[in-house]
């Protein structure tokens, strides 16, 4: 090579080098002023569990360590082997430069340790953190000491802490907690005043305690009300209970006896985590063998929904197709090469024309089916947290007929959406926040199942007693000395002998379908008779003697007898029968049963009863939009009311 040549090529190479050199430089410059997030904390739950089949909080801490700001997006992912399974929960977020700030998602838990999570905020392997897996609470609600953000040190009860900062915007995120301890007035926003407050009248229990001046916590706001009595003050579901010591008393014994001993779910829950990995006791003499095992509900309904929209298809029609096919195909085709001997283009032609046909009649026949109708089909349980207010649970299936993205998003706050399902993925996403939404790509004449659950508002619903009378009845205690033994005795036990009740509200149908008291461990029919309110009311009697909850729900003792229960739940195929069966679940659903010892264990204060009322749901219930005009359902309406005066 001549010596101009070989200057000429030195020069390339040193512009080359020059210039591989600068995008390193300029990629570092990026790397270095770029943002630097980070998950420097998480939390499941309210202490580090959550409840299976219930939407469960997740708060993480992301910081930003970088020079400038990210705006952006979180995803939660949940990966079953290599996969993502269901759709990812977004979350827009900005951090500043240095800051940091806590992100709560709200996942829909089924079963535990098949399934990992992670959080995805780009497209580099550094840009994502795989979370700590979260432990089950076997469906028992967490007892916790609400610890302020500036309290340094200080003694505290014997249980777990949660920084109240941290407590959810919403009712609907409150599913995995039972109890709370406070010794302080919280510095919440009204939202969280008003979600910590309807969380109570839902059920949670609220234990004042003595501060370090010897005064019990004076509450402001929309609280006002909790401090004001004095003992133990029923308020709605739950209750506000004060008590003459302080925080720093509360030790296990003394949680045990104050706390543990007024709360069955929150007693059970702490007697069985102590005694994991006990050897379990012999069988007593006086015990029976029982087999303990879990209540699916979420799986089943929306099985049991899914299978009322399925598509027809004409499968005579079909089979008798592909065999007319196949005929022609061969042995026609050979026999029209035998007929045309040379002529190849006619044989092709005539073979392309066929299946070009063939194609268009099975496209044709393969989409017919369901009554070529979109629809939806919901079960609503409704908790009336107040009259009109509702915490709203949902089970929905969706079939449609034309493919595209379908946005599902319903009236309502704390809005929150899974597809009830781990085994596969989706196409789409599950909003956070004020714009709570499941966006999907759904092919033609397909399904998809959906779980929801919000703060919503409908009908206003008001009960009350003008007569009652409680009697006693045989019937049998259980008593379990484990998850396998359990011990059956017969004793007189509570039961209504009369009870008449005035019901004011709005209804799809007058009288509703169906009218439910529960009492004790019993269930009751109810029904409305000739007999009228002053103000237009209808006014329901008890019409029989009362159905023990077992029973009721067809739980049996023996693992195979619940297995046989749970089978026959999807084998109804119309609307009306499905929707008969779905009650029993809806019901086990809002009595909190998750198993079937929860079943023969539970019973309802005396002080109350528990009216279920099952009607077609309000139009406040439905989803929105004109993608889905035909919707059906049922819904089971559900609210206390008490055998005298409280809140």
């Amino acid at each position: 090579m001549s010596i101009p040549g070989q200057m000429a090529l030195c020069c390339q190479r040193i512009v080359v080098a020059r210039g591989v050199l600068g995008i390193v430089l300029f990629g570092w410059i990026l790397a270095g002023i770029g943002w630097g997030l980070e998950i420097t904390d998480q939390r499941w739950g309210f202490d580090g569990r959550v409840v299976p089949e219930r939407f469960a909080v997740l708060s993480v801490l992301v910081s930003n360590a970088g020079s400038t700001p990210f705006d952006g997006q979180l995803r939660l992912e949940r990966v079953q082997g290599f996969d993502v399974v269901d759709a990812p929960m977004v979350e827009s977020v900005y951090l500043a430069p240095g800051s940091s700030r806590w992100v709560q998602f709200h996942p829909w838990i089924d079963e535990l340790g098949y399934s990992n999570w992670r959080i995805v905020w780009g497209e580099g392997v550094k840009e994502r953190l795989v979370l700590n897996n979260p432990n089950s609470t076997r469906g028992r609600p967490a007892l916790v000491v609400l610890e302020s953000a500036g309290r340094v040190g200080g003694a505290t009860a014997a249980t777990n802490r949660f920084p109240e900062d941290l407590f959810p915007r919403h009712a609907t995120a409150c599913a995995g907690l039972g109890g709370v301890l406070l010794d302080h007035e919280p510095r919440w926003s009204e939202v969280q005043q008003r979600a910590f407050l309807d969380w109570i009248r839902l059920g949670g229990e609220l234990h004042l305690t003595l501060d370090s001046a010897g005064r019990l916590p004076k509450l402001t706001g929309l609280l006002s009300g909790l401090s004001g009595g004095e003992g133990t003050v029923p308020w709605g579901s739950g209750f506000v209970r004060q008590h003459d010591v302080p925080m720093s008393a509360f030790d296990s014994q003394t949680i045990r006896s104050r706390v543990l001993n007024t709360n069955r779910w929150l007693r059970d829950r702490a007697a069985r985590v102590e005694g994991e990995g006990v050897v379990p006791e012999p069988i007593p003499e006086t015990g029976v063998p029982f087999s303990d095992q879990e209540l699916e509900v979420d799986g089943p309904l929306l099985r049991l929904l899914k299978g009322l929209t399925r598509a027809e298809h004409s499968w005579v029609l079909i089979h008798s197709l592909s065999i007319l096919f196949l005929t022609l195909v061969f042995p026609g085709g050979w026999y029209l090469g035998q007929q045309r001997k040379g002529d190849y283009r006619m044989v092709f032609g005539v073979l392309i024309a066929m299946i070009s046909l063939f194609s268009l009649i099975f496209f044709w026949v393969g989409r017919r089916g369901a009554g070529e109708a979109s629809i939806v089909d919901t079960l609503f349980f409704a908790e009336q947290i107040e009259p009109g207010r509702f915490r709203l649970s949902g089970w929905s299936n969706v079939f449609v007929t034309q493919g595209g993205n379908y946005k599902f998003q319903q009236e309502g706050t704390g809005r929150m959406y899974s597809s009830g399902q781990s085994s596969e993925g989706m196409r789409g996403m599950i909003r956070n926040g004020a714009e709570a939404s499941l966006v999907t790509d759904m092919p033609p004449f397909s399904s998809r199942s959906i779980l929801s659950h919000m703060i919503a508002e409908g009908p206003k619903i008001e009960a009350s007693v003008r007569k009652f009378e409680i009697s006693s009845a045989s019937g049998l205690r259980y008593e379990f000395k484990s998850d396998r033994v359990m011990k059956r005795t017969e004793q007189m036990v509570p039961a209504l002998a009369r009870l008449e009740l005035e019901l004011r509200g709005k209804f799809r149908s007058t009288p509703p379908g169906r009218i439910l008291v529960v009492f004790g461990g019993r269930v009751y029919e109810m029904s409305a008779g000739n007999k009228a309110a002053a103000d237009g009311g209808m006014v329901l009697t008890v019409q029989s003697g009362g159905t023990p909850l077992p029973q009721f729900l067809k739980v049996s003792e023996d693992a195979f007898g619940n297995m046989n229960a749970f089978m026959s739940t999807g084998v109804e195929n119309t609307p009306a029968t499905a929707y008969r069966t779905g009650l029993d679940k809806a019901v086990q659903k809002g009595l909190g049963l998750r198993s079937s010892r929860d079943v023969f264990e539970f019973e309802l204060p005396t002080d109350r009863v528990r009216l279920l009322i099952y009607d077609d749901p309000p139009p406040e219930f439905r989803f929105e939009g004109d993608q889905l005009p035909k919707q059906r359902g049922r819904c089971l309406y559900s609210l206390d009311v008490p055998l005298e005066s409280r809140p």
